[in-house]
């Protein structure tokens, strides 16, 4: 099943950051991290970057399935993303994101790698207490 990322969803995206990743390794143990760099890739797609992050890179290699959610407090609401993620470490995407993480923060060292979410589900979270 794949969702669509509309123009809507989008505009939330850049407009609250960061978003939270969680992943769980092999064994299920589970993680979530913050990422300033989340990006919508197109419809289908979010992509961040791994500047510093062993245990999000370690997970996503043993355990593709992630959620990346995204709240606005203003809002009160917010959205989870749920898919398939895949670790890149070098080609076009790579080079692509590299370069936009320089732009908007050119003192972070270059990525070790990125991962690109396949968004297979999208679920609006409200009520936020």
């Amino acid at each position: 099943m794949n969702a669509k990322i509309t123009e809507e969803l989008k505009a939330f995206i850049e407009a609250n950051r960061p978003s939270l990743v969680a992943t769980s390794g092999g064994d299920g143990t589970p993680n979530v991290s913050p990422k300033m760099s989340i990006r919508v890739l197109d419809e289908e797609h979010l992509v961040f970057a791994d500047v510093l992050s062993p245990k999000t890179r370690r997970n996503v290699k043993e355990n593709p399935r992630v959620c990346v959610l995204l709240l606005s407090v203003q809002e009160r609401r917010g959205y989870q993303f749920k898919g398939s993620a895949e670790y890149i470490s070098s080609g076009p995407l790579y080079e692509q994101v590299a370069a936009g993480l320089k732009r908007i923060m050119p003192t972070l060292p270059a990525p070790i790698g990125v991962v690109k979410v396949h968004v297979e589900q999208i679920f609006e979270v409200g009520g936020l207490a």
